[in-house]
């Protein structure tokens, strides 16, 4: 029995170290067919000190697309907010989502 933990453990930690990582957290990106419906217009509140508003985007979920809504993320010493984006290529789109990027 013992050996099956060792063996869960090792394995998971293979995994995890397989995880690509950008910036503080790791990304997931998603390839579908069908692009994004036209992006909302939010109200941008008025400017935060210390944090950087995100854009809402639309994200892909449960096979649709489906709208977040802009936030505010604490800001990063040295480094700068990308808002989520889609990208098109030869009928594919892919997500990238928001994240902090190094100055």
């Amino acid at each position: 029995m013992r050996y099956k933990e060792i063996f869960g453990v090792l394995i998971l930690a293979a995994l995890a170290t397989a995880i690509p990582l950008r910036a503080h957290g790791a990304t997931v990106g998603i390839d579908v067919n069908v692009g994004p419906p036209a992006v909302v217009q939010e109200t941008v509140p008025a400017p935060r000190e210390g944090y950087t508003w995100a854009q809402g985007y639309w994200d892909y979920d449960n096979g649709r697309h489906e709208w977040r809504k802009g936030h505010w993320e604490r800001n990063h010493p040295n480094e700068h907010w990308r808002n989520s984006e889609w990208h098109e290529h030869e009928g594919h789109w892919t997500l990238e989502r928001g994240h902090w990027d190094r100055d």
